[in-house]
């Protein structure tokens, strides 16, 4: 009959060297009650990693479908109409060249290139509703482009007039300088909506 192990506590050497040759000897393993073998640790740390994994996925593939599903839609609705951009491109042209003529009045360069802008942003628009023209089968709307297109290019050539009355009145060299830059901005935005300009006269000769 076997004596009972010595309880082990700490310090107790001889109570822990007894237990070691014992567990050695008959192959009793003492483990503590949570325990867990390496596999099957390795086994339950897969089985997160892969639920966090299919949690991102999910997560990912329902935000796409809220994207897709309900906010484009909800974006192309919201997208204004052609007569509303035809509105608004008129309305930033007359502003452009009401910047024109107060630069011109100061000489202004400061202004003068506010103009440029509000003219630049009015030609994107006149050359998106040229694109938009081309798909709509209402003569009306395409005659309203063509004019809004018109009223584009005065703005432009104000903001040219302006310019060029800065180059030559100007006394600062710099200012100068810019308004020779700004006549080169000018050319620029001036092709561009000719080019609007013959699109929307080929969809009226079409219509």
């Amino acid at each position: 009959m076997c004596s009972p192990l010595p309880p082990f506590r700490e310090g107790n050497f001889r109570g822990a060297f007894i237990r070691k040759n014992t567990v050695e000897n008959l192959g009793i393993s003492y483990l503590p009650a949570n325990y867990q073998p390496l596999d099957l640790r390795g086994k339950r740390s897969m089985k997160k990693y892969t639920y966090l994994q299919s949690a991102i996925l999910k997560f990912m593939v329902s935000g796409m479908f809220f994207i897709f599903v309900i906010i484009t839609p909800c974006l192309a609705t919201c997208e204004p109409s052609l007569e509303q951009n035809i509105k608004w491109c008129k309305a930033i042209a007359l502003e452009a060249s009401e910047k024109a003529f107060q630069a011109q009045a100061t000489c202004d360069y400061p202004s003068a290139n506010e103009a440029l802008k509000l003219a630049d942003e009015a030609a994107y628009l006149a050359a998106k509703m040229c694109r938009q023209a081309k798909n709509t089968p209402d003569p009306v709307l395409s005659r309203a482009v063509y004019d809004v297109c018109s009223c584009v290019e005065a703005a432009i050539n104000n903001v040219i007039r302006t310019a060029n009355h800065i180059g030559h009145y100007s006394t600062n060299q710099d200012e100068i300088q810019a308004a020779n830059f700004l006549l080169e901005d000018c050319e620029s935005i001036k092709k561009n909506n000719r080019c609007s300009i013959e699109t929307t006269l080929a969809c009226l000769d079409r219509k």
